[in-house]
């Protein structure tokens, strides 16, 4: 059980604060296939390779992607391999990562939607 403090109780339930959560929330989520949710690198990591294996990447923007995933520039690398891969392949990409699994909500969404 989480010991909130009472200041931050009020400041929720008056609306006078944000959430901010990351990417990894979802990673809570299970599929109908029993998958989880990539997380955003590890899915751009996957995007890399396909875009290498169908040639849509050239050796300087395979390096580029290396560096910037180092980097943790994942908008970047996203814009990049968008581009390399075209927009129908990346749509199709992510609906068959994100859309297509089916994901259910966890206790955490549920406790996240009831804040």
């Amino acid at each position: 059980m989480i010991n909130w403090p009472s200041r931050l109780i009020e400041d929720l339930a008056a609306r006078r604060a944000v959430l901010f959560l990351g990417s990894g929330v979802s990673n809570n989520s299970v599929g109908n296939n029993g998958k989880r949710p990539s997380t955003w690198w590890s899915f751009l990591q996957a995007l890399q390779a396909t875009a290498k294996q169908q040639g849509g990447l050239q050796k300087s923007d395979l390096a580029t992607v290396t560096r910037l995933l180092k980097e943790n520039d994942l908008l970047t690398v996203c814009d990049i391999l968008k581009s390399a891969l075209g927009r129908e392949n990346f749509v199709d990409a992510i609906k068959a990562e994100f859309k297509a699994p089916r994901y259910k909500p966890a206790p955490i969404h549920e406790n996240l939607y009831k804040i």
